[in-house]
């Protein structure tokens, strides 16, 4: 049974008017798989989303401005803002589907219902003998956030960036490097703390929420690899499936970039015809 708390809303972040082969093919399949779900488009000012609306075909939009979609460095700071997470407070929970990802089934509700703060795709590794290993965190690519957990931690008044960061700044910055010297007489102030976090983190977002995050808040859980390989995968698909004994996950992230042919598999099992004209 659903917990009332069950209210998940769907995001799919896009900066640009036209898609590639394979964004199509992955946005209509968050229609086909998603479709049902309350649905955003969010993109930056300005940009005309007819591809986008002719598919997604309830879905709302949010525009946000320019410069917070303008590179990769802004759309991760904007992953890690009150002003995003706002918008959004009145849904439990916030999945993030960029347009390299691809929904395989719709576990939303299931994963919603899991004691987890955030979920992403596994991180792998290999050790010295070349053996893969997981490790925790995940892939913001394709995941899921509670937006409570969320706007706590970003409205807190806790101090991520510390003082022994500033101090070590401070001295590189002596010693003649001024970006690290700027970056510490900034760190002291409100930037150095969660509620300003976004205005000078300067990680990719899945680091902020899988690594520091929880580092600082232990309230603020993480799914552990063993758990989210169900959710989402991204690299390493073949041993992801051999360690879910080749149950398909929620979706996968990057899918045509990590073994695409081990992917392209998956999809035609799903009704994906990946050489449809319609693509």
């Amino acid at each position: 049974m659903l917990t009332p708390s069950s209210n998940p809303v769907v995001i799919v972040p896009v900066h640009k008017e036209t898609l590639t082969q394979i964004e199509l093919i992955s946005l209509r399949q968050c229609q086909k798989i998603l479709g049902l779900r309350k649905i955003y488009v969010v993109a930056p000012e300005g940009t005309k989303l007819d591809v986008y609306m002719n598919i997604l075909k309830t879905a709302s939009v949010m525009f946000v401005p320019k410069k917070m979609m303008s590179s990769p460095a802004e759309y991760n700071k904007l992953m890690i803002s009150s002003f995003f997470f706002e918008k959004f407070q009145k849904y439990s929970h916030l999945l993030i589907h960029e347009l390299d990802a691809i929904a395989l089934k719709d576990d939303l509700d299931y994963w919603c219902q899991q004691p987890y703060s955030y979920i992403g795709a596994p991180w792998f590794k290999k050790d010295n003998h070349g053996a893969v290993e997981s490790f925790p965190g995940g892939n913001y690519g394709f995941s899921l956030i509670n937006i409570e957990d969320a706007n706590r931690v970003l409205s807190s008044q806790k101090r991520w960036y510390s003082f022994i960061n500033i101090f070590r700044d401070l001295i590189r910055g002596v010693r003649g490097k001024p970006y690290f010297f700027n970056r510490a007489m900034q760190g002291i102030g409100k930037a150095g703390l969660m509620i300003e976090a976004s205005s000078m983190y300067f990680e990719h977002c899945d680091i902020f929420w899988s690594v520091l995050v929880p580092k600082l808040f232990t309230d603020f859980s993480v799914a552990p690899p063993e758990q989210a390989i169900y959710f989402s995968w991204e690299t390493f698909p073949e041993i992801c499936s051999e360690r879910c004994n080749e149950e398909k996950p929620f979706g996968v992230h990057a899918w045509a970039k990590h073994n695409p042919i081990f992917i392209q598999k998956i999809l035609l099992t799903q009704g994906i015809d990946l050489d449809d004209p319609a693509f």
